[in-house]
Parts: C-alpha cells; structure tokens; sequence
C-alpha cells in the first residue's frame, strides 16, 4: 500500500484502488485471483443453490409468512437451507427426513410455533403425491399459549415443494384450522395436501398461528405472531 500526495481521485484502475483517508489519498492493490479452497467453493455453490431454492419456497409459502418482505427472514431462510446442504454435493444427495436447521426454523425472530403450540404435528408421504399432516386430539386452552381475551386461535397450515437444483416449484396448498380457544376438545385431524417430495424435491411444511381477540382484531405483538416450519424433508 502506497501513500500519494498529489491531486486526489478515487477510483479502481486495474488492479489499483485510489482512495481518500485521513486527508491523504491511498493506493493499494488488489489481487488478480482470490484463491478458494474446494470448500469454499461447494459452500459457495450450495448457498447460490439455497438462496434460489429459498426464494421459490418463500414465494409458495406466503399464507404462512406474517411478512414475506422482511429481508432479515429471507436471508436467514435461506441461510437455514444453505447450513443443512453444508459442503455436500447437492447432486448427489440422498433421501433425508427431518432435515437440520430446516425443521423447526422460525421465520419469526420474537418467538415459534414450538414455543406457543405443546401439538405434536407429524407429517409422512404415505401416499404417492400426497402430503398427510396429522394431528392428536387436544384442548386448546391447554395447549397453545394465547395472549389475553383470545376467543378464536386459526392455524395456517401450507405445504410446499420445489426442485433443488433448479429451484423449479412442485406446487403447494393450505389448509385452515379456526378453533374456538375454550377446554372444549378438538379431535384428531388427518390434513391431506397433494404435494410431496418426489426425487429431487425439497419439501416444506409450515405452520402460522394466529391469535383472533373477542373484540374482532387480531393480536399484532411480535412475540405472539408465531410461523414456523414444522417440517422439512428431501425427496
């Protein structure tokens, strides 16, 4: 790095960058290459992979996304998909369930479905192009942890996959629960969703839960706006 005291300019001019600090201009070079190890450039291969990947699944996740503009999700969206391909060949990857850092994402900083919802929800394809969700039997009050004066809670639940490699959409679909937040029982539900993780598909399940008042408005308190991805699995 070289100090100059002449006319100052910034600017880069081939492999030299001019700029001003201090009140003194500065050259300093940049080199021709950047050198990557092979790890670096599989992670950085899989995180261009994630990042398309994300993109697609946050754009069929929308139902379930209180914001799907808010950056600081995107990126941490993707990030979560980018941790699980770590410095695997995304070509070549087999078959995987309950996929780290994917499942049990929460697309919400301020709390998860985890923390608000005690209901197991268990997903399996036993079926060929379908999606079953499954809940147990329960009392809302019990439950899910509501905010005060609560008459109505409404899950969101949306299913959604997409190709990996090309971040192609396979489809998606949602259902809602709208129960009343009382000791009254709910019964078991078996929620079927006509997407699934064929060969090659990353498959999302996601969950929204919404806090309904008994005055007619919604709870809009960050920490009781959870949405959360109960599952994810690969194909």
């Amino acid at each position: 790095m070289a100090t100059y005291h002449g006319p100052g300019f910034n600017g880069k001019i081939e492999n030299l960058v001019f700029y001003t600090r201090n009140g003194k201009q500065i050259v300093r070079t940049v080199p021709d290459k950047v050198h990557q190890t092979d790890a670096t450039k599989i992670r950085s291969h899989n995180f261009g992979i994630a990042s398309a990947a994300g993109k697609t699944l946050r754009w069929l996740l929308q139902p379930v996304l209180f914001n799907p503009t808010d950056r600081s999700m995107q990126v941490r969206f993707s990030g979560a998909i980018a941790r699980w391909l770590a410095q695997n060949n995304a070509a070549t990857l087999a078959p995987q369930q309950q996929l780290p850092f994917v499942t049990g994402f929460s697309f919400s900083k301020e709390t998860s479905v985890a923390e608000r919802c005690r209901v197991p929800f268990t997903v399996s394809n036993p079926v060929a192009g379908q999606t079953l969700v499954q809940l147990p039997a329960f009392i809302p009050t019990a439950a899910i942890t509501a905010p005060a004066h609560t008459g109505m809670v409404q899950l969101t639940i949306t299913v959604a996959a997409c190709h990996l490699l090309n971040a192609e959409a396979v489809g998606s679909e949602t259902k809602q629960l709208l129960l009343p937040y009382n000791n009254t029982p709910v019964a078991a539900q078996d929620l079927q969703f006509h997407v699934a993780a064929g060969a090659g598909v990353l498959l999302i399940t996601a969950v929204q839960i919404v806090y309904r008042l008994q005055n007619g408005k919604t709870e809009q308190r960050p920490e009781f706006m959870p949405a959360s991805v109960v599952d994810g699995r690969y194909g």
